[in-house]
């Protein structure tokens, strides 16, 4: 009995040895299964106030370790102010050697950015620099996030994940295994660049050139690689595409919108023909310069039925000028801004003063006025809408009058239709619209001088049916170009 007892404490105490074995090789694992976080401070750095953290770690193109925000995602406060600790291998999990890990650390609605990293950072702690820190969140540009940066990391390995924000802009510094900036360039074209155009005020042209420069992605590569991403059609000047099926003015799904042809517009042949683009709506075209417009009655005017739901769309000269702006192709090219189609409110536009209610069978005439895209240089021209009453003629009354014109392009836009000989905004009837006219209109207000009814009814440039500030505030705005 004496000697069972004796090989039963033997047993146990060689339990007792393999159990302490087993819990130092876990607590060695758990050793070199550790990752650190400096929290964040000041207003500049989105306000953190570091009183819970989280870590979220994946494998990279592979699931999360556990739900956001989770208790399996909870970090451990360390004995240094605003340090802390997450345990990976005390949460159950283990990072493989040769396999790229990102990890985002949280609290509330803030968070650091995508950061790559692997089991050769384990010990080393994520850190922010300061407001450069603050970038675009690039799965929601509405919302912030900070980048953070690997104490004793290489730098241009493991840090911010380097992808494309929803909005064109690049982020982070470090490209993914078997990313690049062309792979970046293209994954762009294909899922984000629909999405994009929705939120962006530019064209796919300006877009595209934004992102290709952001990436270092010359224009001559970047339009090789939207070709080979089926953004672009390739054809030649005798092989226009013309829409299949083109609408009829009598579909009430379309409206019927003309475009004067300018003559300062190059083309490649003597053939000229009008292209249309649009985006985010019915049958928008699948690549630029989008559609070739018809030949209407009258040499130079181009018309295409657009459908009702598209409110804004580029009059172009069918031309896809590229990237390569020392390129002559691109020189040729030629567009207007973007152009609202839907309607003028009163008192939006100075041709227009009480508004147009459809732009349904107007023609697009451009003035020799014009914007240039910050991105690429290329002059986008801008212009106006005028009633069309056929043969190439046009004016600014919806019945023909006296007054009817036949150019191509304008210097400027045309007057209002008034009863007056002198146009709506040009009070001190001097023939211009000029700051002379604004101190008219302020003068009056101030009761400092008298205006006769013409004149009253010239400085309602509004159309609110009064004469005050706020018409003197609105042709100052457009003397400034600002409306």
């Amino acid at each position: 009995m004496k000697s069972m007892k004796k090989i039963l404490a033997a047993m146990l105490c060689l339990l007792m040895v393999l159990s302490m074995g087993v819990f130092a090789t876990s607590a060695e694992g758990t050793e070199n299964q550790v990752i650190y976080f400096e929290v964040p401070t000041g207003e500049d750095m989105l306000n953190w106030d570091g009183a819970k953290i989280y870590c979220h770690i994946w494998a990279y193109g592979s699931e999360s370790f556990a739900q956001w925000q989770s208790k399996k995602e909870a970090c451990v406060k360390t004995e240094t102010d605003g340090l802390w600790m997450y345990d990976i291998t005390a949460k159950g999990f283990r990072m493989e050697e040769g396999v790229t890990y990102a990890v985002i650390f949280s609290e509330g609605n803030n968070q650091t950015y995508d950061t790559l990293f692997d089991t050769t950072c384990l010990g080393d702690t994520l850190y922010c620099k300061g407001e450069e820190s603050i970038i675009e969140n690039p799965s929601d540009s509405s919302k912030q996030a900070l980048s953070a940066y690997w104490k004793n990391a290489d730098p241009t390995v493991y840090g911010p994940l380097r992808q494309l924000t929803s909005l064109g802009n690049v982020v982070g510094e470090c490209f993914a295994p078997g990313a690049d900036a062309e792979s970046l360039y293209v994954e762009f074209i294909t899922t984000k660049l629909e999405t994009t155009l929705q939120y962006v005020a530019m064209s796919q042209e300006e877009l595209l050139a934004h992102a290709s420069s952001e990436l270092g992605i010359s224009a001559d590569r970047a339009y090789e690689l939207e070709l080979e991403a089926g953004l672009h059609t390739p054809f030649t000047n005798d092989e226009l595409p013309l829409p299949s099926d083109p609408a009829t003015g009598d579909q009430t799904e379309t409206n019927r919108y003309y475009f004067y042809y300018p003559e300062i517009w190059e083309s490649t042949d003597d053939e000229k023909t009008a292209g249309i683009y649009w985006w985010d709506a019915s049958n928008a075209p699948t690549a630029w310069p989008g559609y070739a417009a018809n030949k209407a009655d009258a040499e130079g005017v181009f018309y295409y039925d657009v459908p009702k739901d598209v409110t804004t769309f580029i009059w172009n000269n069918f031309i896809d000028g590229g990237m390569d702006t020392e390129a002559e192709i691109y020189k040729i090219a030629q567009q207007t801004i973007n152009i609202g189609c839907e309607y003028y409110e009163p008192g939006e536009n100075y041709t227009y003063p009480n508004g147009v209610e459809s732009f349904d069978g107007m023609i697009f005439v451009i003035d020799y006025t014009t914007s240039t895209s910050v991105l690429d240089a290329k002059k986008a021209f801008s212009g106006e809408w005028y009633y069309y009453y056929g043969n190439g003629e046009y004016g600014v009354t919806p019945e023909k009058g006296d007054k009817v014109y036949t150019d191509s392009y304008l210097e400027e836009p045309l007057a209002p239709a008034t009863g007056d000989e002198f146009a709506v905004g040009d009070v001190n009837a001097d023939g211009k619209l000029n700051i002379k006219d604004a101190t008219t209109i302020q003068k009056f207000v101030a009761k400092m001088i008298e205006l006769d009814e013409k004149a009253q009814a010239r400085a309602d440039y509004n159309a609110d049916g009064k004469v005050n500030v706020k018409d003197a505030t609105m042709i100052q705005k457009k003397i400034a170009n600002l409306i």
